[in-house]
């Protein structure tokens, strides 16, 4: 019954009642029918028991028999359904009777029981069933009168009766049922409406609206509705608008901490550019010294043009843009990105990497900021250095990227709020509190998530679990503020 859609279901309430009601009115009319004829037919018959045996009463006292059953034979000719008359003796014998072929054997034996307490008793003639009602003749002295009173015509018209009246029922289901049909159509037609802009926005689509403009219960249910998509809608777009900020709040606070990683990365080759410069200064008369401190020179303004181009390419505000990304490649740059902060913090980098991984529909630039957090929190997380493994796979239809180190662990009551904005665990002011919670907001922007294990004392492994099928709940590019 569950399985069954709103159309079936009613009509099924309206047919079982119908199918179970039905049977049970007709018998109910064909027994009082039938009940109104026997009683109809034992009255008539009574009637004409006594009229005949009043009229006969001397003839058979005085056995005239056959003015006796002239009488009778003017009544029963006289009379419509009356089937026969007779008149019997105490002892059984026949007295006279209105049977042209003699008088039935089997008739008789009907009546060879007393029926003082039965005045009426239906009997067989032939096919046709027949109410024998009796009446006495001088309180039975001279014997009993009966009569013939058959029920077929009335029977036959009874059924006609029932039949027209079963037709007519019908006539009345099919007419409730083709209303109902035409009734539920519009109605399922309306819900289904409705049904389909909950569908849609369950998926994501809260500018989906039913503008159902009619003023009944369905009409009031799907304009509530569209309220509730408007609101979602208007609070989506300040959820969207708040979560870039912080994001973006996060990610300069994230360029901040690599400046002082990447310092002596710009410091160095400034450094051999200004001596080479110091050095032509003094003497560029030589060829060939020369030659070599321009070479010197330009490789170290490009090494230190590299590294300010990709903080300044992170440090920037995109927009959410879907694309088919790499993510082995763009994990591989952001490993490159804090090769300064690696060598910096003693931490020993694994990067076990799985090439010809299917690409990912994402955006490339937020996915790299949940890895830049994560790969951060793992350094800051083994202040005396240690070994520090991050690995990329596929698993059926996720693309899973792990970062494992051998830090100080997280313990078990701080475990589940980890993700919280502004929490933080972290001594002092060296964390936000945002990161974690803006990489878990970007994840499941993407119908990804972010999973985490750790033992106190051991280190801690976090495991980005990211669809193939990519950006489930991004739509498209958003403006930024």
């Amino acid at each position: 019954m569950k399985s069954l859609g709103l159309r079936p279901r009613i009509l099924l309430t309206l047919l079982v009642p119908l199918a179970l009601f039905a049977p049970v009115t007709v018998t109910i009319v064909f027994n009082a029918v039938s009940s109104a004829i026997s009683a109809q037919a034992d009255a008539r018959g009574a009637a004409l028991a006594q009229q005949i045996a009043a009229m006969t009463v001397d003839d058979l006292l005085t056995g005239q028999r056959f003015a006796a059953e002239r009488l009778m034979q003017d009544v029963v000719t006289t009379q419509p359904d009356v089937e026969y008359a007779f008149a019997i003796a105490e002892d059984h014998r026949v007295l006279a009777h209105t049977f042209k072929e003699g008088f039935p054997s089997d008739l008789l034996l009907a009546h060879t029981t007393p029926r003082a307490e039965r005045p009426s008793l239906v009997v067989r003639i032939g096919e046709r069933e027949v109410h024998d009602v009796m009446a006495p003749v001088v309180g039975g002295l001279a014997g009993h009168v009966h009569v013939g009173i058959s029920t077929g015509r009335a029977t036959a018209l009874s059924r006609d009766l029932l039949m027209r009246l079963s037709l007519i029922g019908v006539g009345v289901v099919l007419t409730g049922v083709a209303v109902t049909l035409a009734l539920s159509s519009r109605v399922l037609r309306r819900l289904r409406r409705l049904s389909d802009a909950a569908e849609a926005v369950g998926k994501g689509n809260l500018r989906a609206r039913v503008a159902d403009v009619s003023g009944d219960e369905i009409g009031r249910l799907s304009n509530a509705f569209d309220a509730m998509a408007e609101r979602l809608d208007a609070a989506r777009a300040e959820r969207e608008k708040t979560f870039q900020r912080l994001a973006q709040s996060e990610k300069l606070w994230a360029v901040g901490r690599l400046a002082s990683g990447v310092a002596h990365e710009i410091n160095n080759p400034l450094s051999g550019v200004v001596h080479c410069v110091e050095s032509l200064q003094k003497n560029d008369r030589d060829e060939a010294k020369r030659r070599k401190y321009y070479d010197l020179v330009t490789d170290g303004v490009v090494r230190a043009q590299r590294v300010v181009r990709q903080l300044l390419e992170y440090s920037k505000q995109h927009e959410l843009q879907p694309a088919d990304v790499d993510l082995g490649v763009l994990l591989a740059r952001v490993l490159e990105l804090l090769a300064p902060s690696f060598e910096k913090s003693a931490v020993r980098l694994v990067f076990d990497d799985a090439p010809s991984l299917p690409l990912v529909r994402a955006d490339a630039h937020a996915i790299e900021q949940v890895f830049l957090n994560l790969v951060l929190n793992a350094i800051d997380a083994m202040p005396e250095g240690g070994e520090l493994r991050v690995g990329i796979e596929q698993r059926g239809e996720l693309v899973v990227v792990t970062v494992q180190d051998e830090g100080v662990g997280i313990a078990p009551e701080s475990l589940g709020r980890i993700f919280d904005p502004f929490f933080t665990t972290k001594a002092g002011s060296s964390g936000s509190g945002l990161g974690l919670s803006v990489s878990m907001g970007i994840v499941e922007r993407h119908g990804g998530t972010i999973q985490v294990e750790s033992t106190p004392g051991e280190g801690a492994a976090f495991e980005v679990l990211l669809p193939l099928s990519g950006l489930g709940g991004i739509e498209g590019p958003t403006e930024p503020e």
